[in-house]
């Protein structure tokens, strides 16, 4: 509906207009204990990327901002989350989830730090595809050129994992 909005923008100022989606580094690398939430956001990556490519011809960017942990009220929810009815192996599950969750919120960043990567995405001549606002992008970026398994691996040991199994068995 807005695409012959954003084409007219072209012809009045010279520029067509840009669409700039808000995703998640999650969107791009699953990390454990947001499959789901995950899932959404890769969905967001494919509708820009398809995007991008289906508007290529018309001069409309379609540009992605990609947050890691930023410190907003999403963290309530998920600390809040009844999980009484988890039992055995879930219950150490859910109890290192819970502490994953608060080291999480301890890196997080200001949102104004997304706030002005979505104000670069629309003011840069040249902007970024994808922007991804988190501590240590360029290690982030490089484990996403790592192989699965290693990816996994490392995944493993930023959770402690071998400690969870400890506390399961």
């Amino acid at each position: 509906a807005f695409i012959p909005n954003l084409e007219l923008n072209k012809k009045l100022n010279e520029e067509a207009g840009r669409i700039i989606n808000i995703s998640s580094i999650s969107g791009r690398m699953v990390t454990p204990f947001t499959s789901s939430y995950s899932a959404s956001k890769f969905a967001v990556e494919a509708l820009s990327d398809g995007m991008r490519r289906e508007l290529s011809h018309s001069g409309i960017m379609v540009c992605v901002v990609e947050p890691g942990p930023i410190k907003t009220n999403i963290w309530d929810k998920a600390i809040q989350e009844d999980t009484a009815d988890f039992r055995n192996e879930y219950k150490a599950v859910s109890d290192f989830r819970q502490e994953y969750i608060h080291k999480t919120i301890d890196n997080a960043l200001p949102v104004e730090n997304v706030s002005q990567a979505i104000y670069e995405a629309l003011t840069d001549v040249n902007p970024k595809i994808r922007k991804i606002v988190t501590r240590n992008a360029g290690i982030f970026k490089m484990i996403l050129k790592l192989p699965d398994r290693w990816v996994d691996y490392f995944a493993r040991k930023r959770i402690n994992l071998s400690e969870l199994e400890k506390k399961i068995s």
